[in-house]
């Protein structure tokens, strides 16, 4: 008894320790492509060369060659891209939290989230030794630059990429629970979910929904302001301002509930750009603040019936337009249409009770319009961190000096760059070697597949085709997969060989024993004869 009392701490320390290096080899992924050599080092694991499907632990940090970079997929499939002569550690990883926690300190690669980090940019950071990157369905071009990025966009210079401007508005005050649902480009298709936070962008063909005791308040880059009411939706028809060979207009349409709205500039500079539509009428902007809301008038039978629109201007003037007629409205008047065909009734204010009235005007909120859009051109291609935006909403926070806790939201194609003493720079444009990152793409591609630098994505080679079942690109039937050129042959047709019948069978058999016949014939007459005996008793 006495020795196993002394036996228990000793024990205990053992399972602690056990746990202890349990939790520091946690497995976290595995590695989807790898070429050249790719080198893993964790604190209680002897260092290990990297290979296709190799384990990925939390604590190791991935190092690259010059000639070498790793594709890796964590258990919540995201992904990272390890380019050449980087170093990338994972230093939290928990699904059960979901938290994930990575850190670039040379180098560079692509990184892109996975279902942790659907909800919220701060359930996946990546630390620098510049800045805190959060991200939230997001894929991001990532580089720490020293004297290589300057070379290499010399080499990028002819080879210049377009890229469109994409984000339109950001979500500036948030309250309750929304969502943002975008129809995706023509070559994709579907539709993209995703919940709003505060400053995350807003894309042109965005529908915005709020639901029970939320609003939404939106500013647009010309300083127009939106404030969505609850259990309202708002689609961006088109919006375009101050783009390159592009006329300026911004065209919404309130499907249902309610919204308080302030003109920008655009609606000032030519009010004919900014129109509102619902499914009753539309309202052109004459430069104003005004309230409008949809409201519901309940079914007849199983149909249900068209919404009642009520306008209301609280500053300048707007006018109501439907098959009726147009209808102006100036400062301190309304009206209120039922059906699309109908002239309007005056009304003095919005009804009692309404949405309207429990949504904060937006021109009570100060916004910060600098910190929202401004951009900055870069010459050259100083040392620092660059960071190019693919999709997504992405938050880098800086952690130098003065410019510690300042912070710059981005969306879909916008870039910026983070100086040595950590000042946080939004630019005009990417840097041409942050996007030819994209080529790292080529080896990922998967069985009999190869990147198409012109449609920037995985084709099927000759003699396969694209399977959605597996999600991965299949051999045609009548081809066969060589791993070793990753490829789809055409199998070759095998000679066919007839089988012996029972006749043939019988004829072979009858064969084999007249010639055992014949064997003993012969082997019969060479043997010695014995002698006659004409008396047996002899």
């Amino acid at each position: 008894m006495r020795h196993f009392k002394k036996a228990v701490p000793i024990v205990t320390l053992l399972l602690l320790f056990t746990s202890m290096v349990t939790a520091e080899t946690q497995h976290s992924g595995h590695t989807v492509f790898v070429k050249g050599t790719v080198a893993a080092k964790h604190p209680t694991l002897a260092p290990r060369h990297l290979k296709k499907d190799g384990d990925i632990y939390l604590n190791d940090r991935i190092e690259t060659t010059d000639r070498s970079y790793s594709i890796l997929e964590l258990i919540d499939k995201g992904k990272v891209t390890v380019r050449p002569r980087s170093h990338f550690s994972i230093l939290q990883y928990s699904l059960s939290k979901s938290k994930v926690k990575l850190r670039l300190d040379k180098g560079g690669g692509k990184i892109e989230t996975g279902k942790i980090a659907e909800t919220s940019p701060d359930n996946q950071t990546i630390e620098t030794p510049l800045a805190s990157i959060n991200m939230q369905q997001a894929k991001v071009n990532l580089r720490l630059c020293e004297q290589d990025c300057a070379k290499e966009e010399k080499k990028a210079k002819n080879k210049k990429l377009k890229v469109t401007q994409e984000v339109v508005a950001r979500i500036v005050e948030k309250k309750g629970y929304s969502l943002a649902i975008t129809t995706l480009p023509v070559p994709l298709k579907g539709k993209q979910e995703r919940s709003l936070s505060v400053a995350a962008p807003v894309y042109r063909s965005d529908r915005l929904i709020t639901y029970d005791q939320g609003h939404l308040l939106i500013v647009f880059r010309d300083g127009s302001r939106i404030t969505l009411a609850a259990n309202s939706e708002l689609q961006i028809k088109d919006y375009r301002w101050q783009e390159k060979d592009m006329a300026n207009t911004m065209v919404l349409r309130l499907v249902r509930g309610g919204l308080r709205a302030l003109t920008g500039k655009l609606g000032k500079h030519n009010p004919d750009d900014f129109i509102m539509e619902t499914p009753v009428a539309a309202i052109g902007i004459r430069g104003t603040i005004y309230d409008l809301l949809l409201e519901e008038t309940g079914w007849l039978g199983s149909n249900k019936l068209p919404a009642r629109q009520h306008t209301y201007v609280r500053q300048g003037s707007v006018a109501v337009k439907n098959k009726a007629g147009d209808f102006n409205l100036d400062e301190l008047t309304g009206n209120t249409l039922f059906q699309s065909t109908k002239v309007p009734g005056a009304i003095t204010d919005m009804p009692r009770g309404s949405v309207i009235q429990q949504t904060p005007p937006p021109e009570l909120s100060t916004v910060d319009m600098w910190n929202l859009y401004a951009q900055e051109q870069l010459t050259g291609v100083p040392e620092g961190l660059y960071l190019f935006v693919k999709d997504g909403h992405v938050r880098v926070k800086g952690k130098i000096g003065g410019h510690r806790g300042q912070v710059v939201d981005l969306g879909r194609h916008e870039t910026m760059y983070v100086d040595k003493n950590g000042r946080l720079i939004r630019l005009k444009e990417p840097k041409n070697f942050l996007l030819q990152d994209d080529n790292i793409q080529t080896a990922s591609c998967g069985m009999s597949s190869y990147w198409s630098k012109k449609n920037k994505k995985c084709q099927c080679k000759k003699g396969s085709y694209w399977s959605k079942k597996h999600k991965q690109c299949r051999c045609m039937q009548g081809h066969y997969y060589s791993k070793k050129y990753n490829k789809c042959y055409k199998s070759r047709p095998k000679k066919k060989t007839s089988k012996p019948s029972n006749t043939n069978n019988q004829a072979i058999i009858d064969g084999i024993l007249t010639g055992i016949k014949i064997w003993g014939a012969v082997k019969g007459s060479k043997e010695r004869k014995k002698p006659k005996h004409h008396d047996d008793n002899w």
